[in-house]
């Protein structure tokens, strides 16, 4: 198309120049026309410029592919922004149903920390209630059997009492039917607690009987980590005096909602109805807490002084019942009349004023005398509540020794 209008322009530029240079003046000369001369050289010199053009375009041309190429590239990544921004979009749309679920999921939170307060205060009376059972149960436990009740309202009324027939032959008498008897008490505080009572952590009080036991007592019951453990000691805050004499270890004494020993005699009959563990868990006054675990504990009777049976120590507060330089596992109990330690010296249980499986004397002392902030008067006496492998001349803060069925580590009941 355009070699088309450039030979219509040259044509037309041709014939003006004819039309300028072909007339001649005066007489007709016999001399050739310009025209073909001047159309020549024109035909030249738009050649030439059409052969720069051409080959300017030639050497432009790889620069045109070039550009084409990247046109296409660019639709390609046009293309895959595209999808980029609908994956954004899904993304962001998915983003904001988790935001939703995330606020409904806090709501939920913050209706059941509501509801988790109120249960705590239903918590706070239910615990009110089992004291005020556990008072109930102990003034039950104190009432006299039911055949001297018996007596004293024939002796009221002795007119109403039937009389028998001499002829008529009499039954013998059957054995007296208490009250203790006819209620039945769980051997332990893991007894309850597996049967599926005493659901949620913290303290109870029950009345048991262990098997051998003639007569149900008392308990301080913990449940911790999803058992059930019985306690048989806990200090405190030195408001009960531990530096008693044999009878008062053997029945036991204290407040069970404060310091207590639980009694050795009770003890006895709790660890020889089966295979039993102890676990003590003790605090420093910094805060710092400790517990040491033997799974075998067992205590004799009074026959043998209570002859203590304790193995297989494990925990963070280190083994100062089993240690080779004063090993507690298999000495007798001692108080301040009672000396069955393995001194000849002087009584254990008199120079560091408690009562204890004490051998040459002590590596623990866990009945000694209380201290507040854990000072002791004499430095080198140590006269506290004593774990050595916790401190050697620091009294400790708080002490609680519970025990519980272990899990067949020995099936020996015998010490």
């Amino acid at each position: 198309m355009r070699i088309q209008q450039l030979s219509r322009a040259t044509y037309v530029l041709f014939v003006i120049v004819c039309a300028v240079l072909g007339a001649p003046t005066g007489k007709p000369k016999r001399k050739g026309c310009r025209c073909k001369k001047v159309y020549k050289e024109l035909q030249a010199s738009f050649d030439a410029k059409f052969k720069a053009f051409e080959n300017r375009f030639t050497a432009d041309l790889p620069n045109l592919n070039r550009i084409a190429n990247e046109t296409m590239k660019l639709a390609e990544y046009n293309a895959r922004i595209s999808k980029l921004f609908e994956n954004v979009q899904f993304t962001q749309d998915a983003l904001q149903r988790e935001s939703q679920t995330l606020k409904s999921v806090k709501n939920q939170m913050l209706e059941q920390r509501l509801n988790l307060k109120d249960l705590n205060t239903n918590f706070a009376v239910i615990d009110a209630v089992v004291k005020n059972l556990s008072d109930v149960i102990d003034r039950l436990a104190n009432i006299s059997p039911l055949p001297a009740l018996s007596n004293k309202i024939n002796q009221i009324n002795p007119e109403t009492k039937p009389s028998i027939p001499a002829t008529q032959p009499t039954e013998p008498t059957s054995k007296a039917t208490t009250l203790q008897e006819m209620t039945s008490y769980p051997k332990d505080c893991h007894e309850v607690h597996k049967s599926g009572g005493m659901k949620y952590e913290g303290d109870y009080y029950i009345m048991i009987k262990p098997e051998k036991s003639p007569k149900p007592f008392k308990v301080l019951c913990k449940v911790a980590n999803g058992t059930g453990w019985t306690v048989i000691q806990r200090r405190q805050d030195g408001s009960v005096d531990f530096y008693r004499n044999w009878e008062d270890y053997k029945a036991g004494f204290g407040n069970q909602n404060g310091e207590f020993y639980l009694g050795n005699e009770h003890i006895h009959h709790l660890t020889t109805q089966g295979d039993y563990k102890l676990r003590i868990d003790m605090e420093e006054w910094n805060g710092k807490k400790y517990y040491a675990v033997y799974d075998i504990f067992r205590i004799a009777n009074e026959n043998d002084n209570y002859r203590l049976r304790i193995t297989n120590y494990h925990g963070t507060a280190g083994d100062s019942m089993t240690t080779m330089r004063d090993d507690h596992n298999g000495m007798q109990f001692s108080t301040y009349d009672r000396d069955n330690d393995r001194r000849s010296l002087n009584n254990c249980a008199v120079h560091y004023r408690g009562g204890w499986w004490y051998s040459d004397c002590f590596e623990s002392n866990l009945n000694g005398r209380y201290y507040t902030d854990g000072q002791h008067n004499d430095f080198f006496q140590r006269n506290g509540i004593q774990w050595n492998s916790i401190h050697l001349h620091s009294s400790l803060k708080f002490v609680e020794m519970m025990i519980m069925p272990s899990d067949g580590a020995m099936n020996n009941n015998h010490i």
